[in-house]
């Protein structure tokens, strides 16, 4: 059978979604609880870094996997969907432990005369949307493998060009929300200098 090509979907799936959103530590006063809401956050994105990590770990097995097969067989495919299937529940878990810090930086916004550190917390709620739009749109690249792995294992031949026609937009958008993220992310750190908070 013909070789399915799968070009840049490893380099969407794991470079992109293994780039982490950066939170930071903080410590009453309301600068007091801005601190301690922050620190509460740094602490929950733990998990994000943890996650990532599986993530690029899994990412190196499909990659080694993918290297050793020449045609697609239905024990191929199956490897091959689980292992696609694995990816995307990294990428889901990295947008669920990073989600969980939105609380604290909602708190942050509620407060009173903290002007920076609601400048901050704006800035973190703004990434964790677009996190969460790269999840989304992350899966709809994996389904489009997923149809033409199961084309090709049953025997079907499996359009290259519309493949790529599929993926094309969904990987440009998938960039386009990365390169906002780490705009973001050098905002973030700017300011978390003038509070001198760890980043």
């Amino acid at each position: 059978m013909k070789r399915l090509k799968l070009p840049g979907m490893l380099l969407a799936v794991i470079v992109v979604a293994a780039l982490t959103i950066a939170l930071l530590a903080g410590c009453g006063s309301e600068e007091s609880k801005a601190r301690q809401y922050l620190q509460i956050a740094h602490d929950l994105s733990k998990q994000v870094a943890l996650n990532q990590q599986k993530l690029i770990d899994q990412g190196k097995k499909l990659t080694a996997f993918f290297n050793t097969i020449q045609n697609i067989t239905p024990e191929t495919a199956t490897a091959m969907k689980g292992f696609f299937n694995d990816l995307v529940k990294d990428v889901d878990a990295i947008n669920v432990a990073a989600q969980a810090t939105k609380p604290e930086y909602d708190k942050i916004i509620a407060l009173n005369d903290v002007t920076d550190f609601k400048k901050y917390a704006q800035n973190r709620l703004s990434a964790l949307e677009l996190i969460n739009q790269r999840s989304q749109l992350i899966k709809q690249d994996a389904a489009i493998y997923n149809v033409a792995i199961d084309q090709a294992a049953n025997g079907q031949p499996t359009n290259d060009d519309q493949i790529v026609a599929e993926k094309t937009p969904i990987e440009d958008q998938i960039n386009s929300i990365q390169k906002e993220i780490e705009k973001l992310n050098t905002q973030a750190a700017d300011l978390a200098g003038k509070l001198k908070i760890e980043y």
